[in-house]
């Protein structure tokens, strides 16, 4: 029952995240999108790093979630 839960709670994790990133196809493609601005490689960043912290974060705390219930067996 517990690894049902789990893989259940995963396929619904990943099922938002993608449901979420179809939405915001406006943000990849935007009017002024300029390569060769001084800001560009900041800016890069900043927007790759807002997507990749999350996820990061949220498989972190997922580990130690999966970890700390599989000590307490």
């Amino acid at each position: 029952m517990y690894r049902l839960s789990t893989i259940s709670t995963a396929c619904s994790a990943l099922l938002a995240l993608a449901i979420s990133l179809m939405m915001s196809t406006a943000a990849f493609a935007h009017a002024g999108h300029d390569h060769a601005a001084d800001t560009s490689l900041l800016m890069h960043m900043l927007f790759y790093g807002s997507l990749i912290l999350p996820i990061a974060l949220g498989l972190w705390f997922g580990y130690r979630y999966v970890k700390q219930h599989k000590a307490r067996r």
